[in-house]
């Protein structure tokens, strides 16, 4: 991603123009996606993607550390002056880094498997639709599901340190539900069901119905 290339060559040119030594930084990109229906129609879709950034460094042996979700060039100073701010209200910490020489340079993954399966987003709307359907089918004292929805998450985060540092993860994950309504004997009763898996062919409609 360039816009993460860029805010790190800054932040770390002004880090070092400001003195702070040993700055590692924590960059954490995450995707999610939440569907949900009700009588057959698609009644929610919802998107949403976050960049965020964790910083920690010294300052005249000092630790200091902050926290920014406004991941661009143009914060790259503000976020080292909070940096420093920081540290200025901590105690010292030498020890700090004193270990930096021992860590390995070769970049590390330690991201999840992937399972190798690209599913469109149409597959997920039939598969919450077919859920709501499976659900209603599964009895007859069924007169509704509450509701039905699917979530799926991405996470992806990179670990950059000054010293060469350098580790990555991801992560995936996804989630159904379903609650449905029965009435017999003049009683009326709710149960919920859901599964949860790598990704939406984890799931299985049928099953949870």
């Amino acid at each position: 991603m360039k816009i993460r290339e860029a805010f790190l060559s800054k932040l770390f040119t002004h880090a070092e123009a400001k003195g702070v030594r040993h700055l590692e930084v924590c960059l954490e990109e995450k995707s999610s996606l939440s569907l949900r229906v009700n009588q057959g129609e698609l009644e929610g879709f919802t998107v949403s993607e976050e960049l965020v950034a964790a910083i920690r460094g010294l300052h005249h042996d000092k630790m200091g550390m902050t926290y920014s979700e406004q991941v661009s060039e143009d914060q790259a100073e503000t976020i080292v002056l909070a940096l420093i701010e920081s540290a200025a209200l901590g105690t010292e910490a030498n020890w700090y880094g004193q270990d930096f020489e021992k860590r390995p340079r070769e970049a590390m993954d330690f991201s999840q498997q992937r399972q190798g399966v690209e599913v469109s987003t149409q597959e997920k709307i039939d598969f919450v639709l077919a859920l709501e359907k499976q659900t209603k089918a599964s009895d007859s004292k069924i007169t509704k599901t509450d509701y039905c929805q699917y979530e799926e998450f991405q996470i992806r985060r990179q670990l950059v340190g000054a010293d060469g540092l350098f580790l990555t993860e991801s992560q995936e994950g996804s989630m159904a539900v379903v609650s449905a309504v029965a009435e017999f004997s003049g009683e009326v009763r709710t149960a919920t069901a859901h599964e949860t898996g790598n990704n939406l062919k984890f799931l299985s409609a049928e099953k949870m119905g």
